[in-house]
């Protein structure tokens, strides 16, 4: 029965591990150094702090490009043609040329 209970000995490890002197005992806590200092020396990350206005305009903005850009394959069934006559040049800049074979 005794050598059932020390096979369960859950904190044999740590005393072996202690008696090696893995534990370091008398550690004085007044020779650490001040706070500041420690934390003087972490740099600091830069956080962006967007406010939920901002967000809310950037997401409706994405939604009316994305909106604008899907639409465009449908704008002349929409808008229609401009066939009127008054829009189109009437001196182009170029000349028609036809070639009869």
């Amino acid at each position: 029965m005794e050598s059932q209970h020390q096979s369960k000995d859950q904190a044999e490890s740590l005393r072996t591990y202690k008696e090696e002197g893995g534990f370091k005992e008398g550690m004085d806590v007044l020779d650490l150094p001040p706070r500041s200092e420690v934390h003087q020396q972490r740099t600091k990350k830069t956080k962006w702090k967007i406010s939920s206005m901002w967000i809310r305009f950037l997401f409706l903005w994405f939604v009316i490009i994305a909106a604008i850009l899907l639409s465009f394959p449908y704008w002349d069934r929409w808008f229609g043609s401009s066939e009127n006559p008054s829009i189109i040049e009437e001196h182009p800049l170029h000349e028609q040329v036809t070639v009869d074979n």
